[in-house]
């Protein structure tokens, strides 16, 4: 697995096509948007896919997201600006 920061006010996408990814909040609050579904996660807060998918992700907090990635495959962390 692999560490993610994501600094305050990032707005972007993860992004796999592998057959499993899955993603543990560390640190601070992630807002994730799965269309029209809007999440707050907490540490401790999990997310998962199994295919090609992309996850719309926002750090609204004051510090860095910390995200733990395990997958079986390669992700990418597209920023929007």
């Amino acid at each position: 697995g692999r560490f993610v920061k994501l600094a305050p006010g990032f707005k972007g996408n993860l992004s796999t096509e592998s057959s499993e990814f899955r993603v543990v909040v560390i640190q601070g609050m992630l807002d994730l948007n799965q269309g029209k579904k809007e999440t707050v996660l907490e540490p401790g807060s999990y997310f998962s896919s199994n295919g090609i998918a992309s996850h719309s992700v926002i750090n609204y907090g004051p510090q860095d997201v910390v995200l733990y990635v395990r997958t079986r495959g390669n992700f990418t962390i597209d920023s929007k600006s």
